[in-house]
């Protein structure tokens, strides 16, 4: 070789030639971008060609083809031709793209036994029939195949072609070492609903998500001015009307701006322009998503949201190759909606961001990993923050709440067990049936609640409310309604044997006019009235929340968003520290961390 090889690179190709040399067939090797995987190819190849073997050099693009062969020539001292400028049969190295090779008449100029081996670039496209057809023709060849990204978007197994991965190199590992720019993340606060966009070859529908961008143009260029500043950016988009578009929106903020597309004839020149700093922006439809190298890009902007881990780490590799003055690689990532959520859904955001391409590498526990996946996913950053740190930091936050919650599930266990050896006591004492006959409902309603039914025992109301009989006691209304629940709420005695469970109708008008007060007075604490169904209930609990608010008690709205995170007892909690419990809910994305749980005594948790 020409040039000294990276240690990396040495391993690497050692375990390639060591793997063919022990009769393997196959061998793939996944380097990350900017850690020359060109330079690995041309020295497998220079030792092949050695050994008096002869290389076909395949790629799916002529500019891999263009690149690949030069470097290999500058690197290896080897000389190539590309196939078609009509390669003589004696050149060592033919470089060809697949399309021109897979062709019959092109194949019957070759005898099947003219290459010892086959190197395919972007080996991941390997499985399409062109590929197929030419590995066929030459089967007795060794194939060898480099990649950054051996995962397929549609789900085709590269392993039909490789038994393994003889060598594989992180990004982490790479920037860990110093090999590659580190990257950083920093998500700008534009919400862009994608809930309506259908999927197309397991992804996101690259036409509808162009015209749902359009709106949002404005606000995305507007994060991507005051966050990049002088950095250089590329912006990656998933229509050539988007590009135009943004390229437009750009230039009347007065940002030096301009696209690139496979359609525009003068893309080279503005690339140009671009690897000159005569653009700080460049924007493009799919067309740098493999192959282009500029290393002093330090900006990237993914607007062609995905579900693909090869296309996001494809872009996020534009900006990973280390250049003078280059400190690191910022990634401004979006707030992709793809459903709608009311309450921290886990799956608002199921789009890819950045540091998914690290969470392997990371994260070894599953269970951990998704939660660490989801989280990073609704991260907020008001500044850059390292992408690995983030994800390490999300970790431990993970497995410090995962710790507290088996503290407090034990806890609730052991508090269940002496529960429920209280009731049996009560019971066999054959005293305060009252007690036991709600605790029992409590500790599993659907259950109990059905053989009430089934004894005639109980009266359905509504799908919430039941009238439950008590035969050594009063009467009473229970109500299946889970915030009820954590306030103590959840059932009304009446106040004599013979009370009557008078129906509350849904038609207010109906009700008599101090009666229909109450209802509007519950209705606006937040309690869906079918959800008490009787009368005397629905006065009790109008009564009680009116002295709660008085008492500056935990309202019903407030004590619903806290039992939706998972705090059951909620009786004594005070209106204000319930309001600081939800803004620091509300800060961690609806999360409950562990200053969340600080704000509660731990004799108020019931569960968590």
């Amino acid at each position: 070789m020409n040039i000294t090889m990276r240690p990396y690179q040495d391993k690497v190709v050692g375990k390639v030639i060591c793997a063919f040399a022990s009769g393997q067939k196959n061998a793939l090797i996944v380097l990350p971008t900017g850690l020359g995987k060109t330079c690995c190819m041309a020295a497998v190849a220079e030792d092949e060609v050695k050994k008096g073997g002869r290389v076909l050099f395949l790629a799916h693009r002529n500019t891999l083809l263009e690149q690949g062969a030069k470097e290999i020539e500058q690197m290896a001292g080897i000389k190539t031709e590309n196939l078609k400028d009509n390669a003589g049969s004696s050149c060592p190295i033919v470089v060809s793209s697949v399309q021109t090779m897979s062709r019959p008449a092109r194949l019957k100029e070759f005898r099947p036994d003219d290459f010892t081996m086959i190197m395919v670039d972007e080996a991941h496209h390997i499985v399409s029939d062109t590929y197929r057809s030419v590995i066929e023709y030459f089967s007795g060849a060794k194939l060898f195949g480099v990649t950054a990204t051996p995962k397929r978007g549609d789900n085709c197994d590269i392993g039909e072609y490789f038994d393994e991965v003889a060598s594989e190199y992180t990004v982490y590992e790479a920037i860990k070492d110093g090999w590659l720019s580190p990257l950083v993340l920093q998500n700008c606060p534009v919400n862009i609903d994608i809930s309506g966009i259908s999927t197309q070859s397991g992804d996101y529908a690259a036409g509808e998500l162009g015209e749902i961008l359009l709106p949002y143009l404005d606000p995305i260029a507007n994060e991507v001015a005051a966050k990049a500043k002088d950095r250089k950016t590329i912006i990656f988009v998933p229509l050539i009307s988007t590009a135009v578009a943004l390229t437009k929106v750009f230039r009347d903020k007065g940002v030096m701006a301009d696209y690139v597309a496979g359609s525009r004839s003068d893309s080279e020149e503005v690339m140009e322009k671009f690897r000159r700093n005569e653009l700080k922006i460049l924007i493009n439809s799919m067309l740098l998503t493999e192959g282009y190298n500029e290393p002093s890009v330090n900006c990237l902007v993914n607007l062609r949201v995905t579900k693909s881990d090869t296309l996001m780490t494809q872009i996020v590799g534009r900006g990973t190759r280390k250049a003078p003055g280059k400190e690191n690689c910022l990634v401004l990532d979006f707030f992709w909606k793809d459903k709608k959520s009311a309450f921290g859904d886990p799956d608002a955001r199921r789009s890819l961001c950045a540091a998914d391409i690290f969470v392997n590498e990371i994260v070894e526990d599953e269970k951990t990993l998704n939660e660490v996946i989801r989280r990073c996913r609704r991260y907020e950053t008001e500044e850059p923050v390292d992408i690995p740190t983030l994800l390490l930091q999300i970790k431990e936050e993970v497995k410090e709440e995962r710790e507290n919650a088996m503290r407090r599930a034990k806890r609730r266990e052991e508090e269940q067990e002496r529960f429920e050896k209280l009731l049996l006591e009560k019971k066999n004492a054959g005293v305060d049936k009252q007690f036991w006959r709600l605790n029992e409902i409590r500790m599993n309603p659907e259950k109990a609640l059905y053989r009430l039914l089934l004894e005639k025992e109980a009266i359905k109301i509504t799908e919430d409310c039941y009238c439950i009989k008590n035969p050594l006691g009063r009467n009473f209304v229970y109500s299946k309604d889970k915030v009820l629940r954590a306030l103590n709420l959840d059932h009304y005695e009446y106040p004599n044997e013979k009370s009557v469970f008078v129906k509350l109708e849904q038609k207010k008008e109906t009700l008599p006019k101090g009666l229909r007060c109450a209802i509007y007075d519950l209705e606006s604490f937040g309690v869906d009235p079918s959800a008490v169904g009787i009368i005397g209930y629905a006065e009790y609990l109008s009564d009680t929340f009116l002295e709660r608010k008085m008492q500056s008690l935990c309202s019903y709205k407030q004590a619903k968003l806290l039992q939706r995170a998972g705090v059951n007892d909620l009786s004594g909690l005070g209106a204000s520290e319930a309001s600081r419990a939800i803004d620091v809910l509300s800060q961690n994305n609806w999360i409950p961390s562990a200053d969340f749980w600080n704000i509660f005594d731990e004799d108020l948790l019931s569960a968590g």
